[in-house]
């Protein structure tokens, strides 16, 4: 019966290290000041929502936005772009379009919790075009969340605001906002003054380990100890 148990709990740690670094081989990540956040890989554009999944937890993820400019999903390097280089990017990302200039609320909804998201605003490849990047309209976040600008761009266009949260300076055409607290929803009210055309947008998540997981790891190394403990005595 020992036997059986050590090799139960053997066969499952083995299993969940194996299914972890399978996953975490693919995965297309983004690195800073030692945290990793995981790109969204954007699958759909339709009925003004963009769909998407993590690359490495597979944590799915709808974006509804006041409006989308287009049903396009874009790749651009920004690994190599002059715009984004304070953070570690893998060499290529997938974006979306957002029109500005409408009020209303844009909305995040993650499949599970996340506890950190990076908001990557603006092309890193066309850094100069007003067209692609935030522009005088004004993301208003709630009050409770965490937000730090990380990476930005001073561009010679008007910078718009993501305001409430004292970010210093004030995002520019481009940048990445990291949002900090523990959520399944993300929302932000957008101003209708101003705006871009376009604003191009993508997503990188932090997720917090499924408990379920977590509960089975935990519970495999405690069988295994006792198995030990069983076979010295």
């Amino acid at each position: 019966m020992r036997r059986f148990a050590h090799h139960i709990a053997c066969c499952t740690i083995g299993s969940l290290l194996l299914g972890l670094s399978g996953t975490r081989a693919v995965a297309a990540t983004i690195n800073f000041a030692g945290a990793t956040w995981e790109t969204v890989d954007w699958t759909s554009v339709s009925a003004g929502t963009a769909s998407g999944v993590s690359t490495d937890s597979g944590i799915g993820v709808a974006f509804t936005p006041v409006q989308l400019d287009n049903t396009n999903i874009v790749t651009e390097d920004y690994s190599a772009a002059l715009a984004f280089d304070a953070l570690t990017y893998p060499g290529s990302l997938e974006n979306i379009h957002i029109r500005g200039g409408a009020a209303g609320i844009s909305t995040i909804t993650f499949s599970r919790p996340v506890f950190s998201v990076l908001l990557l605003i603006g092309s890193p490849t066309s850094p100069n075009d007003s067209g692609l990047n935030f522009n005088q309209g004004d993301w208003d976040f709630d009050d409770l969340l965490t937000l730090s600008l990380i990476d930005f761009d001073d561009l010679a266009v008007l910078p718009g605001n993501i305001v409430d949260h004292g970010l210093t300076p004030p995002p520019p055409a481009s940048g990445v906002v990291r949002i900090d607290g523990t959520f399944t929803d993300l929302s932000f009210v957008q101003s209708s003054t101003g705006g871009s055309d376009r604003v191009r947008v993508t997503l990188a998540v932090n997720s917090i380990p499924e408990p379920s997981a977590a509960v089975l790891l935990l519970s495999a190394l405690a069988a295994l100890g006792l198995s030990r403990r069983f076979r010295s005595a």
